[in-house]
């Protein structure tokens, strides 16, 4: 037996690819990859979370006519993505605020109004649930929010919640339960409450 080597399945792919020529007829390209014994693995998104699946099983045209949703150029690599309705190379799908590979980051990916974010960012900015912890109304992805722990508020419900004074950089305030209480009516607020 003659050894194959690392770069023979690459080679026959590209020998039997040119012989099958521009033809998009899948039965030319699944007979094209069983003649190679070629497993192309695939990471699609499936309502939301990222799992593997066989090329096979999945796509009815070569991988190299695909065009990356993030960079528009050809995939010609062996692995490759598929999230939000597109393909994407492993580099290309990235966190639109950290830039981290989604690929590897996780099996889930957030899309929200055109951005794709990673769990982490996502929670940072929309928290658990999406909702604003003090007015209990949906964060949008547009709004400018505060963060405090694990409890996320709009910027406007971000205040005193006993003189509703809004925050300033450097001020002092006291969470308690989802209430943000400042540092002038921590007293008052929770003898009033029950507190003390």
């Amino acid at each position: 037996a003659v050894p194959l080597g690392p770069g023979y399945r690459r080679r026959k792919m590209r020998e039997i690819s040119g012989r099958v020529g521009k033809s998009r007829r899948p039965e030319c390209w699944a007979w094209a990859r069983a003649q190679c014994h070629l497993q192309l693995p695939l990471l699609s998104l499936m309502l939301g979370l990222l799992s593997r699946e066989p090329v096979d099983e999945v796509l009815q045209i070569p991988p190299s006519l695909l065009t990356c949703g993030g960079c528009q150029q050809n995939i010609g690599d062996r692995y490759f993505l598929k999230a939000i309705d597109q393909y994407w190379h492993e580099d290309c799908l990235s966190c639109d605020l950290c830039g981290c590979r989604l690929g590897e980051v996780g099996r889930r990916l957030y899309y929200k109004l055109g951005r794709k974010l990673c769990r982490r960012d996502y929670l940072r900015l929309f928290g658990q649930d999406g909702l604003c912890a003090s007015c209990d109304k949906r964060i949008r992805a547009y709004e400018m929010t505060m963060r405090v722990k694990d409890k996320v508020y709009h910027l406007e419900c971000f205040k005193c919640a006993a003189c509703q004074k809004h925050f300033c950089v450097g001020d002092r305030y006291l969470l308690i339960n989802s209430d943000i209480v400042c540092e002038q009516d921590i007293y008052e607020w929770t003898k009033i409450n029950g507190m003390i």
